[in-house]
């Protein structure tokens, strides 16, 4: 080829991940023009990983950099390798609790309580920790570290035009953000509904420049209520995006920053909403899809349906007003996560047994062509479980009561017993094992290599490609299968924990000592 090399690379910065790789088998000259440039081997990096740059690659640190640590953690995440594990001690956090961007956090009344568990602090330091108190009583809380960005909640006193009042403060100083475009927001406009509010039914929720309120049975005693508005514009009464359901929704979540999901456990389904931004366009949430749940037995129903996926969504700010925080340089792109639905059942008897749905991301976005076909046919964007579940989800019961899936991008980790490998979803008494399930492809098509023969027997894993399946008469009626494939790693050493999260540069165990001991127990663990 005649063209200069630097047009070549400039060219084949433009393709994705599968015609990239394919350019470098047509010949050895590509080959070998792929392989000798620096950024595009972080575009394949990128694209392995299912990740997508923080910032533009011109800026800094140097791409030869990003692309060492980007095969550092990708190396150090598939064979569990973590370089150091910390122990320390925090406030316990019952009921307000979250654990965003490195910060670990705790809610009372009138504070909030952080904890910086990543930084670039040494080991001997102690970890930051402060508070942020207030002269209300909180009721629901929310942050973005990458932002400085605290949303802070109260039940708006008798009279207020608003059912809630939103704060919108920095988390170093508690003071009001100086991008906020208000220094209060007020949700739901107390006259136009029959409100009945309590204590722990308001979920919120950041995505970039987006806020989100949900209500749960808040209008009527059964209707609820989701606002989105622009935290950095002026949202007057129709500069919001509102969402009513008077059958309930149980749980909100950001896919995307401009797509969420909603779950209603009464209608047994998750819906897909896609939305635009509320400073500019008065128009409501657009229906972009019904995904049903399996039909259940006539004596069972689908307690509540609890949904996560980490970590946020939405580009974040150059600006980062937390100097000892590190800054991100990836995270996983929107449609290569895996969402964790939490779904207890009613028993036979009355008795709950919990429950994991895992969803790949991917068919919210309409990237499974069998789901997108079946949605097109639908009129009202219903869509069977049968279309859609089984070949992208894992759908596992637990009898363990804590949270037991954390899930970042594409990787969860969970905790279980000390059983043989055909028993690692019982979860027996005393401590637990992690185990670590990769959902990207790339994991599961590469093998162990030769240089990696001094790894022990546990670290090389295992492929899981069999369907999981909960027997017909369990709780549904019909057999519900689910056979989304995995790479899994599960430790030899155990842990004394009651809960686990994870982030792209850490591991968060946590032990809940009961309301007789002052302090909970962490344990993080480096990767």
């Amino acid at each position: 080829m005649n063209h200069p090399v630097e047009l070549l690379c400039r060219i084949f910065s433009y393709l994705d991940l599968q015609d990239l790789y394919h350019c470098s088998l047509t010949c050895r000259f590509l080959q070998r023009v792929i392989e000798d440039s620096v950024e595009l081997q972080l575009h394949l990096q990128l694209g392995i990983n299912r990740m997508v740059c923080f910032e533009p690659i011109t800026s800094e640190p140097p791409i030869s950099t990003r692309l060492e640590q980007l095969k550092r953690r990708q190396r150090a995440w598939r064979y569990l390798q973590w370089t150091d594990k910390v122990p320390f001690k925090f406030e316990p956090g019952e009921e307000m609790y979250e654990y965003v961007g490195g910060i670990y956090s705790v809610g009372n009344f009138q504070s909030v309580s952080m904890i910086q568990l990543h930084s670039n602090r040494d080991r001997e330091e102690e970890p930051l920790v402060w508070s942020a108190t207030t002269d209300f009583s909180l009721c629901e809380y929310t942050t973005d570290s990458t932002r400085d960005l605290m949303v802070l909640v109260e039940i708006s006193p008798e009279g207020s035009e608003f059912v809630l009042t939103s704060y919108i403060r920095t988390m170093s100083t508690n003071k009001p953000h100086p991008r906020a475009a208000t220094v209060t927001h007020g949700s739901l406009v107390r006259t136009e509904h029959d409100v009945t509010l309590s204590w722990r039914t308001t979920t919120a929720q950041i995505a970039g420049d987006f806020v989100s309120l949900l209500m749960r049975d808040v209008i009527n005693q059964t209707g609820s209520f989701i606002e989105i508005w622009n935290w950095t514009k002026v949202a007057t009464v129709s500069n919001r995006c509102e969402l009513i359901k008077m059958e309930g929704i149980d749980d909100m979540s950001f896919l995307s920053a401009t797509m969420f999901l909603i779950t209603c456990p009464s209608l047994g389904h998750i819906e897909i909403y896609e939305f635009d931004d509320p400073a500019v366009s008065h128009h409501g949430p657009i229906s972009k899809g019904i995904f049903k749940l399996p039909l259940l037995q006539p004596w069972s129903s689908y307690l509540y349906l609890h949904a996560s996926s980490y970590p946020a969504v939405g580009q974040p700010c150059t600006l980062n007003p937390i100097p000892s925080l590190e800054k991100p340089l990836f995270h996983p792109s929107p449609d290569n996560r895996i969402c964790a639905v939490h779904i207890p059942f009613e028993g036979e008897l009355g008795h709950p047994v919990r429950s994991t749905l895992l969803i790949h991301s991917r068919v919210f976005f309409g990237l499974d062509p069998y789901v997108s076909a079946s949605q097109e046919e639908s009129e009202s964007h219903l869509i069977p479980w049968e279309a859609w579940g089984p070949q992208n989800t894992r759908w596992y019961l637990t009898d363990w009561s804590g949270w037991r899936y954390a899930s970042y991008g594409l990787k969860v980790i969970d905790a279980v017993g000390q059983g043989s490998e055909s028993d690692l979803d019982v979860v027996g008494a005393g401590d637990r094992r992690l185990r670590l399930m990769d959902f990207n492809p790339y994991a599961l098509a590469t093998s162990v290599s030769d240089d990696d023969a001094a790894l022990e027997a546990w670290q090389k894993g295992r492929v899981v490609t069999e369907t999981s399946c909960i027997p017909e008469g369990t709780f549904f009626m019909s057999a519900v299968e689910s056979r989304l494939p995995y790479r899994e790693v599960v430790t030899e050493e155990s842990f004394d924990l009651t809960e686990v999260m994870m982030d792209a540069n850490q591991i968060v165990l946590l032990k809940r000592m009961g309301s007789e001991q002052s302090q909970d127990k962490f344990t993080v663990l480096k990767i």
